[in-house]
């Protein structure tokens, strides 16, 4: 029995849609986030202002930026490969595509939980260190909601395919 059986989707008319058109939607939106990093890393290995409190390479020089903005690119590019493969699972009906996206999307949601903390623990006379991890959470919050789709999607292919037995004696 799958989580979900249907997904919220603001592009619809009744805003509501199938997981399997969910699994495409959740997709295109980490394709969008990963290709939006990835042009934010160019932009501070090229000297872009990084030192505002909500920039992920805050308190790096000039060195530490290039070093971690290369190592997100690298990851983002991973990261999109696997949303090339869940997307091509979601096509074919073949559950294993998905796991490299479920693992990698897991990987993500706990990375920002740390970060939160991170945040909240490191800079605790600094009250944008709470908005800035509420606003990590909130992100995070809907990251779960996209792998719990495509979680139902998986279980729905699971069901379809795993053989039904009857035996007829007893």
């Amino acid at each position: 029995m799958p989580i979900l059986d249907r997904c919220w989707n603001p592009l619809m008319m009744y805003h509501f849609t199938n997981v399997r058109f969910g699994s495409y939607y959740c997709a295109v939106y980490t394709m969008v986030l990963h290709i939006v990093f990835i042009f934010y890393a160019i932009y501070a290995i090229q000297g872009g202002r990084t030192e505002w409190f909500f920039s992920p390479y805050f308190e790096y020089s000039q060195r530490g930026t290039t070093a971690a903005a290369s190592i997100t690119i690298v990851l983002c590019l991973i990261f999109l490969f696997f949303t090339f493969l869940l997307c091509r699972g979601v096509r074919r009906d073949n559950r294993c595509m998905y796991f490299p996206w479920m693992m990698g999307m897991t990987i993500e949601i706990l990375l920002m939980i740390g970060v939160g903390l991170w945040y909240i623990v490191r800079y605790y006379r600094n009250l944008f260190s709470v908005l800035a991890a509420i606003l990590l959470w909130t992100i995070d919050g809907f990251h779960i909601y996209c792998l719990l789709i495509v979680i139902s999607q998986y279980q729905i292919v699971k069901n379809l395919q795993e053989p039904k037995f009857e035996f007829l004696y007893p």
